[in-house]
């Protein structure tokens, strides 16, 4: 039986252009234990019956933090996408937030465009309208991620 072996990713021009990066993890359905590994592993644990699988986008430029547009819009920050995210999917591969503490692992910042704009086409920061009964510019946090994955359980 193979056994999975930690492989983070390394950024590529392609995700600093898109914006995220792809992450991969399988989880043990015996031991419990989560595992970080790239896309190759990944596409052979897609079989193993004794893995759970997940991928998911992590976001790695835009704003740090989120921010309060001129016409009241939330600009959600890649600190709350990636916490969001990591939370919604921990539910489905718990132990997921032992490896994902870090928000802004990968963080690359804001490019020009983004600092002058709410909106930039082809952007990937969320805009939500504020709620007029929420004071100041904290959002609501939402339990869906902002990108998409995908669980696959070995079952």
């Amino acid at each position: 039986m193979t056994i999975p072996y930690t492989n983070k990713p390394k950024l590529t021009q392609n995700d600093l252009t898109n914006g995220y990066v792809m992450r991969y993890f399988v989880r043990n359905l015996s031991t419990k234990e989560v595992t970080e590994i790239d896309k190759k592993q990944y596409e052979e644990f897609k079989t193993n019956v004794s893995y759970e699988k997940l991928d998911l986008q992590w976001r790695i430029s835009g704003f740090a933090n989120n921010k309060l547009a001129t016409d009241n819009n939330i600009i959600y920050g890649t600190k709350h996408a990636n916490t969001v995210t990591t939370q919604f999917y921990e539910k489905r591969l718990p132990g997921l937030q032992r490896i994902l503490r870090n928000p802004l692992e990968y963080f690359q910042g804001t490019n020009n465009k983004e600092e002058t704009s709410s909106i930039t086409t082809g952007s990937r920061v969320e805009i939500t309208k504020k709620p007029s009964n929420v004071s100041g510019p904290s959002p609501n946090i939402s339990t869906e991620p902002s990108y998409g994955g995908t669980v696959m359980s070995g079952y």
